[in-house]
């Protein structure tokens, strides 16, 4: 693409993640607007004309929709301009896309803060990216019926990996720091506790993920949340990982349901 338009400029570093190849991208950019598009992932033709399309200079990020492997559609609670305050709710209730893809953002955006601390994140580092992003903004622009973006799942990825829960509480804690800064901060701990409760049942209860390395933590966790009301299923979820015997219990059945759901797909495949 290089050697055919004078325009696209190619910069390679050494392998250091997703992350800081990202950031080694913005600081060489020249452009009013940044986009990403990760490797194996396809971007559809006139995704870049939709997505400014929506520019009338009240955003400073404008989103579109996802599609997986080019069929399904990621569900977008949102639509229109958005406060920052709402977006970061949607992005912690898991209601808008937390990743980096399928967005624009303004590249004076990225002078606003600081986003080095995320290279010692290896899972979603996305999130805390777009926490820290929106928390310097002054409005983000949605678009749910434009799809700008095909993510190429890959059952093999990062993403599906299991990570150790100490890298999930030091996400959390990150996470902590950028959210007790704003002036609505307040307004964001329920979600803020919904997302640890959701990620500790899933990425450590469903995946038999070792508890015992963030007990500390986790006492410390439960405190903050003692006198909360939570709605049934966050309670149950909690209930849940603060049991031992539970998870144990919990964890197994998991693992055994999607064992048995891959070896069916594995024999209807072969037939």
């Amino acid at each position: 693409f290089a050697k055919k338009n004078p325009a696209v400029k190619v910069y390679s570093i050494s392998n250091g993640g997703a992350y800081a190849a990202r950031l080694y991208g913005v600081g060489k950019a020249a452009g009013e607007w940044i986009t990403f598009v990760d490797a194996d992932d396809v971007l559809p033709a006139n995704a870049l004309e939709l997505l400014i399309s929506e520019d009338d200079g009240m955003a400073d990020i404008i989103a579109g929709t996802l599609s997986l492997n080019g069929k399904d559609f990621l569900p977008n609670k949102l639509s229109g301009l958005q406060s920052p305050e709402n977006y970061m709710d949607a992005l912690l209730m898991h209601e808008t896309s937390i990743g980096p893809y399928a967005k624009l953002y303004r590249r004076d955006l990225f002078g606003r803060t600081s986003l080095e601390l995320e290279c010692r994140i290896h899972q979603n580092e996305d999130l805390l990216m777009l926490m820290r992003l929106s928390a310097k903004v002054k409005a983000i622009k949605i678009a749910p019926d434009k799809v700008v973006y095909d993510y190429i799942l890959n059952p093999r990825g990062v993403s599906k990996q299991k990570r150790p829960l100490t890298e999930w509480f030091a996400l959390f804690s990150l996470l902590a720091e950028v959210i007790k800064t704003l002036p609505y901060a307040s307004v964001l701990q329920k979600p803020f506790t919904y997302y640890r409760i959701t990620t500790l049942y899933e990425q450590g209860v469903l995946k038999m993920n070792d508890f015992n390395a963030v007990d500390p933590q986790l006492h410390e966790f439960y405190k903050s949340v003692k006198q909360m009301d939570l709605p049934a299923d966050y309670a149950r979820k909690l209930a849940i990982i603060k049991s031992p015997f539970r998870r144990f219990v919990w964890g197994c059945v998991t693992v055994a349901k999607n064992r048995i759901k891959d070896l069916i797909k594995g024999i209807l495949n072969y037939g």
